[in-house]
This record gives C-alpha cells, structure tokens and sequence, in this order.
C-alpha cells in the first residue's frame, strides 16, 4: 500500500508541461543517439541482424518471404521507393513521434482530469523504451508492427464505445483485417489481437480474484498440452535447441513432460516477461530500463482491477493469448525482449486508464462526502 502511495505521488506530484517537456527531452535524446549510431558505424548492440535479409529481400538478393515485411519493402523497391536508408528513417519517425503518441492517445478517459497529463506521462515511457529505440535503428519489422497494432487497438476501443450494432459489426470487420495483417507480419500477434477482438467482450478482469485467473490460464495452457494440441508451438521451439533459428537457445527451457509443464511454463512466464534472467550485460540493462517499471504499472492493475473498463479487459485478453503463444515458442533471451514489447505497452496502457478511473471515482466520492458534511452543518 505505502508503495502505492508513494507511485500516485510522484505521478500527482508534477504538471503535464514537465511531462511534455520530458517527452520532447527523449525525442532529443533518441536523434542525438540515432546520428551517434549512424555516423559511428560502430554496431552498439552486437548480435544477429535480421535487417540483412530484410534488405537482401527488397533488392531480390533473396527470394524467400517470411512474412509481410520483406514483401512490402521489395514493393517499395519494384514501385522506386525503397531504399535502406529512407526506411530506416521513416521507422525512426515513427518510433519518435508516432507511436509514443498513438499509446498515449489509446489512454484516453471520457472527462478525466487527469488525460492531459497522463498522456504526455505514457508518451514519455513509450519514447524511453530502449528495445523499440534499438528496433528502429534499420529495417526491422517491429516498429512497424507496433504501428499497425497500435492503429488496431483503436479500432477495438471504438468497437467497445460505440453503441449502435451497426457501427459495432462495421468495428467488428475492421477488426479481422486488422488481425490477418497481423499475422502475415507474426503469426502469434494476429492470433493475440483475434482473440482480444472475439473473447474480450465475454471475460471481465474485475469480476476474478488474480490467482483464478492465474489458475484458469495455466490450467488452459496445460489441457492443450495434454490434448497435442501446443505441439506445432513447441516444435517451433525446439529450433532454437538444434540451431536452426538464429541467436539459439540461451534459457533452456524444453517443456519435455508432462510432469514440468507447468512448472515450466512459470519459469518462462519469470524469465521472459518479468526479465529474471541474466545471460549478459544487455539484458540486466533492459531488466533495470524496461522490467522494473512494467512490474511496478503490473502490480497496480492487479491491486485496483475493480476500476478496468472493457478496454482494459481488451488488452489483458490480448496479454494472455499473445503470451502464452510466445512463451511457449520462445527460447531466446534478446528475441523475449522484442516479443514483450507488446505485452508491456498494454499494461501500460491498462495502467493509466485504470489510474484516471480511480482517480474520477475518488473524487466523486470526496465530493459527495464533503456535500454532506457541508448540508450536516
């Protein structure tokens, strides 16, 4: 509780205009390291680059699509606008200027004294996000990606808003398109944002205690498993053990039985989302920057789930499909950092929507006891 309060403090504590001064403080601070990255020609990070065939692909050096992006950038190519570098950049626009304000947006409140300034908060963790500033520096699939879902959840934040069946069914539409381009750029993110477009409506986060929600979902998880069901999952992480998809195995986790399921399924849920695992400098860096606070916006959703709406309840369907998908999938430590990207942004959005709902309850509730005490006296 004190951490609690200690958290609505120093979100309370200052004006929107230092938070709008923050955010354009991180834009600086990401061109500055964007030109240090370019005119360096130093590789900061280290690691595979699957930008390569990103581009190999465009220039039909390669003619192997592995999903939607590499065909969009070899008909950029086709059509004489592609090139590396004004894609490269086009990504760093976005990751600067319009994803950060599309999130903050997706935190709107009807009527809540407190948008203004929980929008340029949210836009401020978005901009000091140091996997998706990494992401936008060459042709990678993710910041696009997170552009489009971003431009998804707003149709699903519509659909819940609206109140004509009409408009509703148009949303519903939008909805699967939405979710089949998804899934021609990963096959898990689409199947993520489907099941948040069709089941959503049907589950309340507030009406459940956490630990039967916890409970529901491993016990989900683990019937699959034991109907064959997870197995093309898991087949597709066994590639990361025999080397096959780049960067390898580095957590070793197999689900090999029965008896582990379960227990390995919680390991990776530790390791992966929550970054309790170290394999070198970089991820004890994207633990401190990115995991610490994510777990902190976590723990207050769970704390005040009575204040969700059904948007809310939207994005944490999304957490757990798309989850469960990739912690199933997943054995590599830095491919977990670029996965949960999607994951934390939901819950930081969950966050400052729950935060403005609990703060419009709070004051209808002031006020209404301080009208009585003044018609008492």
């Amino acid at each position: 509780m004190a951490a609690l309060a200690r958290m609505n403090f120093l979100l309370c504590g200052f004006h929107k205009q230092v938070y709008f001064l923050g955010f354009c403080f991180f834009v600086i601070l990401k061109f500055l390291f964007f030109a240090l990255d370019h005119y360096s020609g130093v590789d900061l990070f280290g690691g595979g680059n699957d930008s390569d065939y990103y581009h190999a692909y465009a220039v039909g050096l390669d003619n192997v699509a592995v999903n939607l992006w590499p065909v969009l950038l070899r008909w950029l190519n086709e059509v004489g606008l592609y090139s590396r570098e004004a894609v490269s950049l086009f990504l760093k626009l976005i990751v600067v200027l319009v994803v950060p304000l599309l999130v903050a947006r997706l935190a709107y409140v009807k009527d809540s004294p407190l948008y203004g300034k929980a929008f340029w908060m949210l836009a401020c963790i978005v901009s000091a996000y140091p996997t998706l500033v990494y992401l936008a520096t060459d042709v990678y699939r993710d910041v696009f990606m997170v552009f489009v879902w971003c431009l998804g959840l707003f149709v699903l934040k519509r659909m819940f808003e609206v109140r004509q069946v009409s408009l509703k069914f148009i949303y519903f539409v939008l909805g699967l398109s939405f979710s089949w381009v998804l899934f021609e750029f990963r096959p898990y993110l689409g199947l993520g944002y489907l099941g948040a477009l069709l089941f959503s409506g049907c589950y309340r986060f507030s009406k459940y205690p956490v630990w039967a929600n916890m409970l529901i979902w491993t016990a989900g998880l683990f019937a699959l498993y034991i109907l064959g069901i997870l197995e093309p999952i898991l087949s597709y992480r066994s590639m990361f053990h025999d080397g096959t998809l780049q960067g390898g195995s580095n957590i070793g986790i197999e689900f090999s039985s029965v008896y582990s399921f379960v227990p390995d399924f919680f390991r990776s849920l530790l390791y992966q989302i929550t970054g309790f695992y170290f394999v070198n400098w970089l991820s004890v860096v994207a633990f401190v920057c990115e995991s610490v606070l994510f777990l902190l916006a976590l723990f207050y959703v769970l704390r005040n789930k009575r204040y969700a709406d059904k948007f809310v309840n939207c994005l944490l369907v999304f957490f757990i499909v798309y989850a469960s998908i990739w912690l199933l999938g997943n054995d590599n430590m830095g491919t977990a950092t670029r996965l949960r990207v999607f994951n934390y942004i939901s819950v930081y959005i969950a966050f400052f929507i729950i935060w403005q709902r609990k703060f419009k309850s709070d004051l209808v509730l002031f006020l209404g006891s301080a009208g009585k005490v003044q018609k008492t006296i």
